[in-house]
């Protein structure tokens, strides 16, 4: 799986996010969520539910790109990574 790409004015606050629904077993859920983003970019919120997980996020610097992490866990005890990478453009 490639790793999302996506962009941001340094000025936005915008949300991103993943949908499990396809990855989940039957029966099974989001247990925890949880998301790493790195310094120069701001977690103003984050939020789950059984099946989709997101960030909202702040700030930036002009021309450079951040990877935020998402790791969550199931109640049936799996785990999974995934990744965004947000470049930092004026739109």
């Amino acid at each position: 799986m490639s790793i999302p790409l996506a962009t941001k004015d340094p000025n936005a606050i915008l949300t991103y996010g993943f949908d499990y629904t396809d990855w989940l077993d039957t029966g099974d859920a989001l247990a925890t969520s949880v998301w790493t983003v790195p310094v120069g970019i701001t977690d103003v919120s984050e939020a789950a539910s059984p099946t989709i997980t997101s960030v909202k996020v702040s700030g930036g610097t002009l021309g450079k790109s951040y990877e935020i992490v998402n790791d969550i866990t199931t109640t049936k005890g799996l785990t999974e990574r995934r990744r965004i990478v947000i470049e930092i453009q004026k739109r």
